[in-house]
């Protein structure tokens, strides 16, 4: 009797250390990156700009499970216009806004001032970019956050941020 007893016993620890070997745990984490801009004051013709920043997906609440992170998914990715000083007439004439490779969105005749004054956000929400930008955090934690374009600042020059949030879930490994 007792022998089945610890046949049992072991079995039942042998079943449990291997379904605790294929758990997966959920973590959310929104990453945040702000890309300052400075636009010097332009004189009746659009000038080309260009800004770049890094952002790491091992920051925020991700930097404890750097090596653990197994699968991503993107819900939402947003940006806004902040802490406009300037040409209250100044615009993005046209312009873009990527992710590595992934135009996320276009701008075109975007005044500066006043989306940043109604703090307007704009999403983006199509699942096959925010699939590509998942792909490439998985690929190389490191992306590239890039606004170009052509703006108009004849009043003034402008100084203002863009602030990039992508709102994420990863799947770990433990």
């Amino acid at each position: 009797m007792k022998r089945i007893l610890y046949v049992c016993l072991s079995l039942f620890l042998l079943v449990s250390c291997e379904v605790l070997e294929n758990v997966e745990l959920k973590a959310e984490n929104n990453l945040i990156e702000t890309i300052p801009v400075r636009i010097a004051q332009t004189t009746n013709i659009a000038e080309l700009f260009d800004f770049t920043n890094t952002i790491n997906i091992h920051s925020g609440d991700f930097v404890q499970y750097k090596d653990k992170v197994t699968a991503l998914q993107i819900s939402v990715i947003s940006y806004k216009f902040i802490d406009f000083k300037g040409d209250n007439n100044g615009s993005i004439s046209s312009g873009n806004l990527k992710l590595d490779a992934v135009e996320i969105a276009k701008m075109t005749d975007v005044n500066i001032s006043t989306a940043s004054a109604e703090g307007t956000v704009f999403k983006v929400t199509d699942v096959a970019k925010l699939n590509q930008v998942a792909s490439s955090f998985l690929d190389d934690s490191d992306v590239i956050v890039s606004l170009k374009g052509a703006v108009l600042s004849e009043a003034a020059s402008m100084d203002f941020k863009v602030e990039v949030r992508i709102e994420m879930m990863a799947t770990l490994k433990e």
